[in-house]
């Protein structure tokens, strides 16, 4: 039978008990990924629940700013309704000459400008002085007419009001775009976490498997050592019960050739001593 010797199996225990401290390790490095991983889940879905309330105050915003365009367009259309009506009631009340205040009023800067630019003839310069004269007189009475017309006085009055109210509504828009950007810049930048968030918990997710997978196999080593260690221990013990029978069967024989001598040593005569009984009843003899 082959011999196991017992710094055999102190080195196998050795070594299983480096497989096993190795295991307990990565259990141990798993369980404080584990708590990482779940960190990163709820920091994960915390950031997703922040990024998707700044997306839906960003829409709501801009959805009041389309309902602030719409009122602001509605305003509008009434200033350009209004203008028409104006416009209606000057051509109606004016003379009919085509000419507008303000395009009189470009024809009367003209004259100014090259009266003043020009080197005229004395006769030159009195046609335009006459022509300028004239020019004033009638911007002076059309603009006469125009301020004495309560109709175009109240619906200028009503434009004036409305310019205010789209004025207003132009700061309003332009409040809430901020708002609304603000909302934009605030969950582009969440997402961008989240983005990198999710990288990481993959990547430790990733890193648990693999763990898990080291610890199983020093697990499977371990174990693989301890069955050996066990078969060898068991095959000594075997070895051992040998033995002791082999021995015990050797003392028997040794036993009976002593009790032969002393049973031969009695039947000459000779005296026998306490051991020399005892071994004989030992053997059966007595």
């Amino acid at each position: 039978m082959e011999e196991i010797s017992e710094g055999e199996i102190e080195g196998l225990n050795r070594e299983a008990e480096l497989y096993r401290n190795k295991r307990d390790e990565l259990n141990s490095k798993v369980k404080e990924l584990i708590v990482k991983r779940n960190e990163l889940e709820r920091t994960l879905k915390q950031k997703i629940s922040d990024a998707v309330s700044h997306k839906n105050k960003r829409d709501k915003l801009n959805n009041s700013i389309k309902e602030v365009k719409i009122e602001k367009d509605e305003l509008l259309e009434s200033v350009r309704d209004l203008s028409k009506e104006i416009m209606k009631i000057k051509k109606e009340i004016l003379p009919t000459n085509n000419m507008t205040i303000g395009s009189l009023k470009k024809k009367l800067n003209r004259l100014e400008f090259k009266q003043m630019t020009n080197v005229l003839t004395p006769q030159q310069e009195r046609e335009i002085i006459e022509e300028m004269a004239r020019l004033n007189k009638e911007i002076m009475m059309r603009e006469d007419l125009l301020a004495q017309n309560s109709v175009i006085l109240d619906k200028n009055g009503e434009i004036k009001k409305l310019k205010q109210q789209l004025k207003e509504l132009s700061n309003r828009i332009k409040g809430i775009s901020q708002e609304a950007q603000v909302e934009h810049e605030a969950m582009t930048s969440i997402f961008k976490e989240v983005d990198e968030t999710r990288a990481s918990l993959e990547g430790t997710r990733n890193e648990i498997s693999k763990t898990r997978e080291e610890a199983d196999k020093a697990h499977e080593e371990h174990i693989r050592l301890v069955e050996k260690i066990n078969e060898l221990q068991g095959r000594i013990k075997e070895t051992q019960k040998t033995r002791k029978k082999i021995m015990e069967e050797k003392s028997r024989e040794e036993i009976a050739k002593e009790a032969d001598e002393i049973f031969a040593r009695f039947q000459r005569g000779e005296k026998l001593s306490t051991e020399d009984l005892i071994v004989l009843q030992k053997a059966g003899i007595l």
